[in-house]
């Protein structure tokens, strides 16, 4: 057996020092693995502090500019097709391996030809005993990804989970199913590629697997959101994901589908006075529907201002309800809230609901054709390139 074992890293030098520490003790106990890190041409000494710890220990890879997660995973695969390896394990920066979780993926994968990747069991760096998630599988329903655990206390979970997508920040791969499918979608720069990766991989005929002997502990986000990246990259890469995934007889449903959705989004961060993220979501939509992919453009990127909260508000001014859309009774001053933080706080809120209805059947009347033909020509594209 011969296997690499990836580290992509973007600025993040501790948590990339403090991975390669624990990924070194964990090959340390399987024969064959080599540690290799991508750099995603950080400014913040990653590279050099990498070189001057580890020596000849570790492979540095240095990408010219910044390629997201998606184009750092791919300089990965690349240099693993290149190097003839049979695996590649790959991990975010900000990943703890346990002792044994490399071994015991790469043991899954060698013992079943018919598995193309094994996802970790991801438990959360601040809380130890946390699953942050475990277990991947599509909602063709809601058009979302779920999963079978998700931020809750390890009280024990099954030994194996048959998956739809494994997340990327702690996986191992068979070589030889990524020559049979594709490469991560790096147009998608930030968010499910993945997703996109993996399922390409089910599609293929080969089985996705969770396993909770391969367990990690995931820092995940490690500062407050500031600014609308995250929801762009979310809104525009899952309406790609499902455009090209649903069957053909199934697009009307889609299209509203999301549309509905989407509309409650839009509502939602107007109530909490975040315009501009509403501005950078629907901007995602149409680089969506004219295809243009990579990273977030400048017009699309805008800082995030939050609505200051009432000051002079106390908890007892508070009613809380299932969602505000559904309130029929204006009872101002008390403010009606709901549990995604929503709140009718003022008689113009009040008004907006009243219009929800109307407003929402509007919006995807609006829209659907214009959403609809972004959908037939991603599946397109897509085909093209099958």
């Amino acid at each position: 057996m011969k296997c690499m074992c990836y580290i992509i890293n973007y600025n993040a030098k501790e948590y990339l020092i403090q991975c390669l520490d624990s990924v070194i003790c964990a090959c340390g106990e399987t024969e064959g693995v080599e540690i290799c890190v991508v750099d995603n041409a950080s400014n913040d000494g990653s590279v050099e502090a990498v070189r001057d710890r580890y020596d000849n220990k570790v492979r540095v890879i240095v990408n010219d500019e910044n390629t997201g997660g998606a184009g750092g995973f791919n300089t990965a695969l690349k240099d693993a097709i290149e190097c003839k390896v049979d695996y590649a394990v790959l991990l975010d920066n900000d990943i703890k391996v346990d002792r044994e979780s490399i071994n015991n993926m790469l043991s899954l994968l060698c013992d079943n030809d018919d598995v193309g990747a094994v996802g970790a069991k991801i438990m959360t760096m601040d809380r130890p005993d946390f699953i942050q998630e475990f277990g991947g599988h599509l909602d063709m329903d809601h058009y979302y990804f779920t999963t079978d655990y998700w931020y809750e206390l390890d009280n024990g979970t099954e030994g194996i989970i048959e998956s739809d997508w494994l997340s990327s920040c702690a996986i191992a791969v068979r070589i030889e199913a990524v020559k049979k499918t594709h490469l991560f979608p790096q147009e998608n720069f930030l968010y499910w590629d993945d997703i996109q990766f993996t399922w390409e991989m089910k599609q293929a005929g080969y089985r996705l697997v969770s396993l909770a002997a391969a367990k990690v502990w995931h820092k995940g986000k490690k500062k407050v959101v500031t600014n609308t990246a995250s929801a762009y990259y979310a809104m525009r890469n899952r309406t790609k994901f499902f455009s090209i995934c649903e069957d053909e007889n199934k697009l009307d449903k889609l299209c509203e589908s999301l549309l509905e959705e989407y509309f409650d989004i839009f509502f939602g961060s107007s109530l909490k006075g975040l315009d501009s993220t509403n501005s950078s979501r629907m901007m995602a939509l149409d680089d969506f529907v004219n295809k243009r992919y990579g990273k977030i453009p400048q017009r699309a990127l805008f800082d995030i201002v939050i609505k200051d909260e009432e000051s002079d508000v106390k908890k007892e001014d508070y009613v809380f309800c299932e969602h505000v859309t559904k309130v029929k009774e204006n009872i101002l001053p008390k403010i009606w809230v709901d549990k995604y933080s929503n709140k009718i706080s003022t008689e113009d809120d009040y008004r907006k609901v009243q219009a929800y209805p109307h407003l929402k059947e509007m919006f995807v009347k609006l829209h659907y054709e214009w959403l609809m033909n972004g959908i037939v020509e991603e599946r397109k594209r897509y085909k093209e390139k099958v």
